[in-house]
This record gives C-alpha cells, structure tokens and sequence, in this order.
C-alpha cells in the first residue's frame, strides 16, 4: 500500500492530487476479501479527486454500512475544519485496531501494526535535497535516577494512542516550510520499540525501509565542577 500525491497537467498547468495505491491479489471488485487469491496481482489507483476527504476501506468492510458512512463524515468534518493531521491519526488507527482486535489469528484480514503517514500538500521532491525523507514520529520518553546520580532516558511503554502517533516538528508549528512527510509506527504489543519507517519511493529512487531496535542515553553529572 501506498499514499501521497500525483502530478497531472490540467489546463496547461501541473496540478497536485492525493492518491492511495494497493498491489493486491485478494481482494474482490466488491472490495470484499476472496476466499482464494488470484494468481496475479492488480494496482488498485485511487485518487481522491475532488472531495474534501475520502475513506478507502480494504480487507475488512465496515459492517454495518451506516458505521462506514459515519466514519466517512466525521473525517470530512475533521478535514473541512482543519483538525491537526495527528488526531486525524489517531481516528483512523483506533477505528484500524477496532476492527483487527475481535478477528481471530486464523482469519485475520486487518493486521495491527500500523504505519501512519502525513504526507503535506506544499512537499516536493528535489534531487538536491538530500534531507527531505519522512521524519520519524516522536517516541515518549521516561527518565530513571540511577544511584550513582546519573539519569536514564529510555523510551516510555505503555502509553496511550494519541502520544504514540507525534509527528515532529508538530504541524501546529508556525514554520510551514517544514514540509517532509511524517510517520508514525504503532506496534500491536504497544511497545516503542522495535520501530518501523515506510518504504520512501521517489521518481528513480527507492529508500529502503529501516528499523530502530533500541535506544537510550545516561546522563552523568560532573561531580568535579557541580
């Protein structure tokens, strides 16, 4: 699965649109999961157009279909009235983690690690520009006093949805020009780590996806000059 934007020429001009794109071989015309996959795979291209927001659902529908409906309005609301792209996040992984937890490990269809990406309108891929990948969401750190005086930092577990899906710098910041995708990982066990970054695919470049095992800093005061 993929998700960002596409260029098209409409009236002469180079226009943006957001697209989401899935390489499946399981998945009806129906959108309904088939019971045996195709033999091939297909591109399913689905660009937003010229709606406000839109919902795609796949390898699970929302049952009954007013819930998908429901969901689908509160969405366009929260994009009509500028809703910070997190809380956003966090309604879509909530709704994702609601419809994977009850399926049993035999049949399940909708996994619950989640990569949530933001991906802003202004963002443009330059060659030049080395520092312009996806930036890491923030991790919820906890500090530990060791007894020789030295503190721990070390990532917090535990920690509810909404501090699990930061992206940094916030998109509250006044710097606009900070317009790199940002991400998000949330494991199904809740832990912090190992985290994931998506696969970044730009025109005749890919950037392998990378993970980040662990993490920790001690800080030791200067007992010499206090």
């Amino acid at each position: 699965m993929g998700a960002g934007f596409e260029e098209l020429e409409r009236d002469g001009k180079q226009v943006r649109r957001p697209v989401r794109i899935m390489v499946e071989n399981c998945i009806g015309d129906d959108g309904s999961m088939l019971d045996v996959p195709r033999d091939v795979f297909k591109v399913q291209h689905n660009p937003l157009g010229n709606n406000d927001a839109a919902l795609y659902v796949a390898g699970h529908l929302l049952r009954p279909k007013k819930i998908e409906v429901e969901f689908s309005r509160l969405l366009k609301s929260c994009a009509q009235h500028d809703v910070n792209p997190e809380k956003i996040g966090v309604l879509l992984t909530g709704k994702i983690l609601e419809t994977a937890k009850p399926m049993p490990k035999d049949k399940k269809t909708v996994g619950e690690n989640i990569m949530c990406i933001c991906v802003p309108q202004i963002y443009i891929d330059k060659d030049d520009d080395v520092m312009r990948v996806p930036v890491t969401g923030g991790i919820r750190m906890e500090i530990s006093i060791n007894s020789e005086g030295s503190l721990t930092l070390k990532p917090m577990e535990n920690v509810s949805l909404e501090d699990r899906i930061r992206f940094l710098p916030s998109f509250d910041s006044p710097d606009s020009a900070f317009d790199s995708p940002r991400f998000a990982y949330v494991a199904e066990d809740k832990q912090a780590l190992p985290y994931h970054s998506p696969v970044y695919v730009r025109p005749g470049r890919v950037m392998p996806t990378t993970v980040s095992s662990g993490l920790s800093a001690t800080f030791t005061p200067n007992v010499s000059n206090p």
